[in-house]
């Protein structure tokens, strides 16, 4: 991350969660595109169809996918706002995250050409907002037993603190029996790991409640299946009864 953040410009990101096999047969099929065209100018690229193709859902979903690049690859604001109209009333689905794809590739190219400045464009599984990178996180107690009312407290006022002192943003706090689960913005070249160890300690200093081991990822959601892996995992390592 801090590679991204030394390249200078302006970055751009998936605005929600959009799975990386997706991403990268969005891309596949974008570059097979653009060669497919040969060199003429993209904004040249016939869009007309397009625009009514996206919306019309008889269909088939291939269709509707290779509309939605042919928007993107014109660069044209005109398109760019036909996909955001899409996306006010497209549902979660492929055809959404193929939408969001579409809509980062299009404000990159349309950016590209109205300012002077590096566009970037940054796709992770979670997505972000402007400079800031969506994360998610999980977190259990030491011995896996159940939390304190006071625990959470602390948890959630230390992470607070912990987002403010980096520039971040706490989205969500979801809390079980022993294990507290997070979505948090911060920018792209935060040193992670380091937040997350001083977190750690910090909270450890009232009552060593919180185990040294957690998970921070920003390539795709971390499930109730992954949250239970990762519970027994520990529970086997620290010889624990993973259901405490």
């Amino acid at each position: 991350m801090d590679d991204i953040s030394r390249l200078g410009g302006q970055i751009h990101q998936l605005e929600e969660p959009v799975p990386l096999p997706l991403q990268a047969e969005y891309f596949k099929q974008s570059i097979a595109l653009r060669m497919t065209k040969g060199e003429g100018n993209p904004h040249n690229y016939p869009t007309m169809d397009a625009e009514k193709l996206i919306f019309d859902q008889d269909k088939p979903l291939s269709t509707r996918r290779m509309a939605l690049s042919r928007l993107a690859m014109s660069g044209r604001v005109e398109a760019y706002r036909v996909i955001e109209d899409f996306l006010k009333i497209a549902p979660e689905g492929e055809l959404r995250q193929w939408a969001m794809m579409a809509k980062l590739e299009c404000r990159v190219a349309m950016m590209s050409d109205l300012v002077d400045e590096r566009q970037i464009a940054v796709a992770s599984g979670l997505g972000g907002r402007g400079d800031l990178m969506r994360f998610m996180g999980l977190f259990h107690t030491v011995h896996l037993q159940e939390f304190e009312p006071f625990q959470v407290e602390l948890f959630t006022k230390e992470l607070q603190y912990r987002m403010e002192q980096y520039g971040g943003e706490v989205e969500d706090i979801s809390v079980g029996y022993n294990y507290i689960q997070i979505s948090f913005l911060l920018p792209i070249q935060s040193p992670i790991k380091e937040i997350f160890v001083g977190f750690i300690l910090e909270c450890n200093l009232y009552g060593n409640f919180l185990g040294d081991s957690f998970m921070v990822t920003n390539s795709q959601p971390i499930t109730p299946q992954v949250i239970k892996e990762t519970l027994a995992k520990y529970a086997k390592e620290k010889n624990l009864d993973p259901t405490h």
